[in-house]
């Protein structure tokens, strides 16, 4: 944190000083922090396929008990693209946003669904139209649209000793994919079957009527509310007993991520889940920081996160040649959400011009495939449910810039801070193409009772 290392250099009188707050001041801070924290109870929320990797919290934390720190951040960012498994595209980078699981087959849709019943006109429709015979794209969709999100994410961390702290971290999201659009990419040439044949014009026109029959909606999709909150002890220490180096940092974290955040409609094709979808995890990360020339700070943030599997209603794929993200068929299943790993390495310039900071940081993240073991194998094959190209782990590369003005000077009580980000996504597989900007806002005091 930038008042961590700012106070580290002034030396433990700039400390004391604050450790000087009168009674007043710390019950009122610590009442405003309370409510702060009762109201949203910060998280720790990670790396989503949907956004650029967040880069906020990676630096060791200041060794100094009763030190308190509270910080927000709030983003922006929308895309209509996405960056699929490269074999799925001829353009990976300029591939419609909801063509992520590559493009909708809809000649297949009906090929495994269970309890079809061929006396409705509809389910009649989408079996006659499976034993049409295939070509290259007749039947497909390639499905366009915006994502957008707008993301507030509040931590609150407090040294109960000079190594050891507690820290809580919660998003608070507000997601959205619009404008959705359905591209036919049914071969306009003969020989049939192609763009113009009967019984796939008629599929065309009774599709709504369709998806409402397996209770599956592709309307607009608008969630906002709280992610996942997670909470973490950890140990740190700062080493200044070195000639060649200003100081040697590290801090280590442990703790739980619990699934809080709203979970995905399994009703709506392209819903969102505003947490893991209501998975328990394991984290821990570690940190390392050295300072060098009074100015330098080179650093390197590692993380890996745990998923607890869980049993719940998930859409299923029924046919090996289905694809893309609409599917008819549901059932239970245990889910096992691929695990998680996180690296960054920043360069920063503490302090160049009075209270101005700049980092430069690149993070890559990625998550496994999840694997889904249906309840029912015997109406639900599980490798058929599991070549869903929707299943397969993802990988980011976001490059991470952050500007940061630090207030605090040696006579004031507390130290506040403001600050501004940019993630950019340079490359990825199987990932939303957002990148996201916004500011931070931070406080730090002592706290004395």
């Amino acid at each position: 944190m930038a008042i961590a290392s700012h106070l580290l250099k002034k030396g433990t009188a700039c400390m004391k000083h604050l450790a000087s707050c009168s009674t007043h001041v710390i019950i009122r801070a610590s009442m405003l922090a309370l409510l702060a924290l009762g109201s949203y109870a910060r998280a720790y929320d990670n790396a989503h396929f949907y956004r650029a990797t967040n880069f906020f919290f990676f630096e060791p934390r200041f060794a100094k008990q009763n030190l308190s720190s509270f910080d927000a951040m709030i983003g922006h960012g929308s895309t209509h693209h996405s960056r699929p498994k490269s074999s799925r595209c001829d353009d990976c980078n300029d591939t419609c946003l909801l063509d992520i699981c590559g493009f909708s087959n809809m000649q297949q849709l009906a090929v495994g669904v269970p309890d079809k019943d061929l006396s409705n006109p509809l389910d009649l429709l989408i079996t006659q139209l499976a034993l049409t015979p295939a070509r290259d794209l007749f039947g497909q969709y390639s499905i366009g649209g915006k994502f957008s999100i707008t993301e507030l994410t509040l931590s609150w961390m407090y040294n109960f000793t000079d190594n050891f702290f507690v820290h809580l971290i919660l998003p608070v999201r507000r997601m959205s994919i619009d404008c959705i659009h359905l591209r036919d990419l049914s071969p306009t040439s003969d020989p049939a079957p192609n763009i113009n044949t009967p019984i796939w014009q008629a599929f065309q026109t009774s599709f709504p009527a369709i998806l409402a029959r397996y209770d599956l909606s592709i309307a607009p999709f608008k969630k906002t509310g709280i992610g996942d909150l997670s909470a973490f002890v950890g140990w740190t220490y700062n080493f200044q007993d070195t000639e060649l180096l200003d100081f040697i940092d590290t801090t280590i974290r442990i703790g739980i991520i619990a699934p809080t955040g709203k979970k995905q409609n399994v009703d709506e094709a392209f819903s969102l889940p505003l947490g893991y979808n209501g998975h328990v995890g394991g984290d821990f990360s570690a940190d390392l920081a050295v300072g060098a020339f009074e100015w330098l700070t080179f650093g390197a943030h590692l993380e890996a996160i745990v998923f607890g599997k869980k049993t719940q209603t998930v859409r299923m794929k029924t046919g090996l040649f289905q694809s893309g993200m609409i599917y008819l068929a549901k059932g239970k299943a245990k889910v096992d959400l691929g695990n998680q790993l996180v690296a960054a390495v920043y360069a920063k310039a503490d302090h160049v011009i009075r209270g101005f900071s700049a980092t430069l940081g690149y993070t890559y993240a990625r998550q496994s495939s999840t694997r889904i073991t249906p309840c029912d194998c015997v109406t639900f094959c599980p490798t058929i449910v599991n070549s869903n190209d929707c299943l397969l782990g993802w990988k980011m590369h976001t490059l991470n810039f952050f500007f940061e003005y630090d207030f605090t000077k040696e006579d004031d009580r507390i130290g506040p801070r403001l600050g501004v980000f940019y993630n950019r996504q340079f490359s990825g597989t199987n990932v939303f193409k957002t990148n996201m900007a916004g500011g931070t806002i931070g406080v730090e005091c002592m706290w004395e009772f």
